[in-house]
């Protein structure tokens, strides 16, 4: 239990006169919360899986996160909830690839609703972090074919993903988004409902409107699992079709906004953006001139194991690294286990098939702008966008049963939705 005044002196960093009425209005919006759970049109189970996972959310939040307040006096959340309620603010609307002034924008609408309190602010990101994982969470009864709370409850509580999807800032928003992307294209790849592709389209949208290049790496999976689709001729044309358009014309900005016109640009560019990460306690020094196309190539695996497995224990010298680094150990192991258990056939799914695709396109990306590879810390914040996708697969595969009867959490042998 928090002691008397602790959101006070323990709030000295936040940009905030009353503290001790900033806080009362986070418990009242987090009791507000509830309220919302109670009456959402979701399942009984589910209602009580979710009430459990906000209470945990609510602890971390309003309890765990003014240590963590007190202890960094220089958090984004702080800007993040100072800039929109300035009065020179002025809000003047979203453009794609302004993933920081766009956050300020929705934060300056959520402000003409709720009051300007930062903690607050925090309980709602955590409630957007809460319906991001639902998503992941719902697209994976649609793989495993039944229900099991276990796996809410494993993906909302996973440290990495309970924390960052209850912060104030990009993260939330941009894991709400992708998990509106990952259930629009499995229930388009199991169902093939129109309305699947509506999810899905929204969730890229808010992607790039966050990260622009999210764009090419969530389109890019979708345009090779086509080929692989069961629906009809009409629907697959009309899909690639618009998935070819989207993909070109996000591709042009990305290049307009990083003025990438050749190699040699896309190369300095990495080479600029890994030497900006290269801060703090966690920052790793890279050697190579990444300009250069081979000494590039050199760093890449490693810069791609980074990028899913990184820091490992003991890299990392503090609270998060070493939890970093238990979470890191665990992946690895469910990845040896994983490994040995795959089979060919396996890939003859459609939808495995895009989850692993987008699994390599993320890591791919990330790696090759080496943001992950260069600052520790950044690399585990960056992974929570694709940290509930790998985890899914990674259980789906080690889960596996020789029998098809004896089905655990990600087993194999799949049945459809009442099959």
């Amino acid at each position: 239990m928090l002691a008397s005044g602790a959101p006070a002196y323990l709030g000295t960093y936040i940009p905030q006169s009353d503290l001790m009425t900033d806080y009362a209005f986070g418990v009242i919006l987090a009791v507000m919360c509830y309220a919302i759970i109670m009456f959402c049109p979701v399942d009984f189970s589910d209602r009580i899986g979710l009430m459990t996972v906000w209470s945990i959310k609510i602890m971390v939040a309003l309890g765990f996160m003014l240590y963590y307040e007190e202890f960094y006096p220089f958090l984004d959340a702080y800007s993040y909830f100072a800039l929109p309620r300035a009065p020179g603010f002025s809000w003047e609307g979203f453009v794609i690839g302004d993933g920081t002034a766009n956050t300020y924008n929705l934060i300056w609408l959520y402000y003409r609703v709720f009051p300007d309190s930062f903690h607050a602010l925090k309980v709602f990101s955590g409630f957007v972090g809460l319906w991001a994982v639902y998503l992941f969470y719902r697209a994976g009864l649609i793989v495993l074919g039944r229900k099991d709370l276990r796996l809410l409850y494993l993906l909302a509580l996973f440290p990495s993903i309970l924390f960052w999807s209850s912060t104030i800032g990009k993260e939330p928003v941009v894991l709400f988004a992708i998990g509106l992307y990952v259930y629009g294209a499995v229930a388009w790849y199991e169902r093939g409902h129109l309305s699947a592709l509506v999810l899905l389209s929204l969730g890229i949208a808010l992607s790039v409107l966050v990260r622009i290049w999210l764009g090419p790496i969530l389109l890019a999976p979708l345009l090779i699992t086509t080929l692989f689709e069961r629906h009809g001729i009409a629907k697959r044309w009309v899909w690639i079709t618009l998935a070819v358009g989207a993909f070109a014309f996000i591709l042009a900005l990305v290049r307009e906004q990083f003025a990438i016109e050749t190699i040699r640009d896309l190369l300095e560019t990495i080479d600029a953006t890994s030497k900006s990460q290269d801060f703090g306690g966690s920052s790793q020094e890279v050697a190579a001139d990444l300009t250069q196309p081979g000494q590039f190539i050199e760093a890449l695996p490693l810069a791609m194991f980074t990028a899913l497995f990184r820091p490992l224990p003991g890299e990392v010298a503090n609270v998060f690294g070493f939890i970093a680094g238990i979470e890191n150990f665990a992946l690895l192991t469910l990845l040896g286990i994983a490994a040995s258990r795959i089979r060919v056939a396996d890939l003859r799914d459609p939808v495995i098939v895009w989850a692993l695709l987008f699994i390599l396109a993320w890591t791919a990306a990330y790696a090759f702008a080496f943001i992950s590879y260069q600052n520790l810390g950044t690399a585990v914040r960056y992974r929570v966008q694709i940290l509930p996708v790998l985890l899914g697969m990674l259980l789906y595969f080690a889960c596996k049963r020789k029998s098809p009867i004896q089905r655990g959490i990600g087993g194999g042998n799949r049945v459809t939705p009442g099959g």
